[in-house]
């Protein structure tokens, strides 16, 4: 539990960090590059993946051609990243006054792999 404890402080402490601090524009640039380039390589099934992300648009009454609209959708984060208090504006938002967060605790039982081939061999 004092791990736990620990490891939501430094959690916290880096989202505040990050809030007080902003986002270094390199990275930011590298990591929206990054985004782009892979939202436009082509893959073996480049057809089939763009056809399964127009139908929730289709189907929603949305405009099926957003998944193309990756230059513009870049230029948009672009501006609103150079405006500034972007990112560190939607982490005060939805990570540090957000009360609706779940804490889960987890006990690793060190017996599951002996349980787990027991219940094989049945």
């Amino acid at each position: 539990m004092k791990d736990f404890n620990t490891a939501e402080k430094v959690i916290f402490d880096t989202l505040h960090e990050v809030r007080n601090s902003g986002i270094d524009a390199k990275l930011f640039e590298q990591t929206l590059h990054e985004i782009e380039f892979g939202a436009k390589k082509t893959r073996a099934n480049t057809g089939l993946m763009f056809i399964s992300h127009l139908v929730p648009y289709a189907l929603h009454d949305g405009d099926p051609l957003t998944v193309f609209k990756v230059d513009e959708f870049s230029k948009r984060i672009r501006e609103d990243f150079n405006k500034g208090g972007l990112f560190e504006g939607l982490i005060e938002k939805h990570l540090i006054k957000n009360s609706h967060f779940l804490r889960l605790y987890y006990t690793p039982d060190s017996t599951k792999a002996d349980k787990d081939e027991a219940k094989d061999k049945r």
